[in-house]
């Protein structure tokens, strides 16, 4: 096993995976009180859980890396073709996107609930995620010359 690409795929996941886990966690503290408002009142509270879990997807990003960084050619990172540092920015990349993800999903569950349009929340959501996907798009691009 090539230790250098374990560590690179390490990094991405392991910071992948915590930024998941942070977005979902400030989501679901801000939307708790919110999603009981809804289920009170008898709307649905099932359409807004898609933006509770949201921040999920970076964690999915991350676990796809992993298994592409590890699925190299042992020897295929060398010394000038160092891996390490793409993977902890496109880690750190997706740490913020969940992050940041779950800020924007609790602020559009908020304004769902107190204004019923479902339609920008998405478009709030889909902003975010965005940045991940450009970011694991262009590393999986590289990864692949």
């Amino acid at each position: 096993m090539d230790m250098i690409l374990f560590n690179a795929a390490a990094v991405v996941m392991g910071l992948s995976l915590a930024g998941s886990a942070g977005g979902l966690h400030y989501c679901k503290a801000l939307t708790t009180a919110e999603m009981s408002n809804i289920q009170n009142s008898r709307k649905t509270a099932g359409s807004l859980k898609i933006f509770a879990y949201a921040p999920m997807s970076q964690a999915l990003y991350g676990i796809v890396l992993f298994f592409i960084i590890m699925g190299l050619e042992p020897g295929a990172m060398t010394a000038e073709n160092n891996i390490l540092p793409a993977a902890f920015a496109i880690g750190l990349a997706n740490m913020a996107s969940a992050f940041f993800q779950g800020v924007v999903s609790a602020r559009t569950i908020d304004m769902i609930n107190k204004t019923g349009e479902i339609g920008s929340g998405f478009l709030n959501i889909g902003i975010v995620e965005s940045m991940a996907i450009f970011g694991t798009g262009l590393t999986i691009y590289s990864l692949m010359q």
